[in-house]
């Protein structure tokens, strides 16, 4: 089982990193361009549902820093009540950079004019998880979350 520091340490290796995808589905292709900002890591590891966790509440970027500087401990965050509701996340989030680069892991699943998402089978230890993540396009920029 990951931890928050993994999900940093890994993420950072992202920040440097530009993806371009283009996902096709029955004639019709979409190119998304992936880029990563330390303060999406925050949502990824879905950090917001921690509502009881007051150091939490600041600048995104700000906790990123403070969980890679072990300022943040992870055992604190793991203590709250609400922490099973981002679990999963925190143990599949160091797989993102893999995931990304397996070709076989993406595969595009449904177009709309306003919100595309793809599907990632995610190969972990032998067991298949699949999980969407829906990908909003707004004004030429990509925001990417998990369902």
């Amino acid at each position: 089982m990951h931890n928050v520091y993994d999900c940093v340490e890994a993420f950072e290796k992202l920040l440097d990193k530009e993806y371009h995808l283009v996902l096709g589905r029955k004639n019709t292709a979409v190119s998304l361009q992936i880029n990563f900002d330390k303060k999406e890591c925050f949502h990824l590891m879905g950090l917001q549902y921690l509502t009881d966790r007051p150091e939490l509440v600041r600048d995104r970027g700000k906790i990123f820093d403070a969980i890679r500087e072990r300022q943040i401990m992870a055992e604190h965050l793991q203590s709250s009540d609400l922490y099973y509701k981002i679990a999963d996340r925190i143990d599949m989030l160091p797989f993102l950079e893999s995931m990304i680069d397996s070709k076989e892991d993406i595969s595009a699943v449904h177009f709309s004019r306003r919100i595309k998402w793809i599907t990632l089978r995610i190969r972990h230890h032998g067991l298949y998880c699949i999980r969407r993540k829906y990908l909003f396009q707004q004004e030429k920029k990509k925001y990417c979350m998990t369902d």
